[in-house]
């Protein structure tokens, strides 16, 4: 990265990530990050500024854990559990940060006419204009 990350990016970063997200290895989850940001700020800036300026991260916050749930009591197979995966906060806030750096340069890099990468924009009305256009070209037009 160029730009370095700054602080408003960081706190857009921690309340985009919601409040009932599964905590990771670590048991803290961002609820607890937000509810303390005044006291825990300083230290997790500097740890996820280390990461983006020095590409090195603490090795205890690239820990998850993977937990299944079961969908049905008679579950017998790995098929029927659900999968959680708890990052830790750390992770978490990172993520969000990068999402919301490339947030800002992806409408220079992807064309308008590829929505699935454009904010505001439904995949799904695409999808249905195609189809009418296919359906159409299926049609017999009347001809003079």
């Amino acid at each position: 990265m160029v730009i370095p990350i700054t602080p408003k990016e960081f706190d857009d970063a921690l309340h985009g990530i919601g409040d009932l997200k599964a905590p990771g290895a670590d048991g803290y989850s961002s609820k607890i990050f937000k509810s303390c940001w005044h006291i825990v700020k300083d230290d997790v800036v500097d740890a996820v500024k280390e990461f983006f300026e020095q590409d090195r991260l603490f090795i205890p916050f690239n820990q998850t854990v993977v937990t299944l749930v079961s969908k049905s009591e008679q579950a017998t197979s790995v098929k029927d559990y659900r999968r959680i995966v708890g990052c830790t906060a750390f992770c978490k806030i990172i993520s969000k940060a990068l999402t919301v750096i490339m947030g800002k340069v992806l409408p220079s890099i992807v064309n308008l006419s590829q929505d699935a990468f454009i904010p505001g924009q439904v995949i799904h009305n695409h999808i249905m204009l195609a189809y009418e256009l296919i359906k159409g070209y299926n049609r017999k037009w009347g001809y003079p």
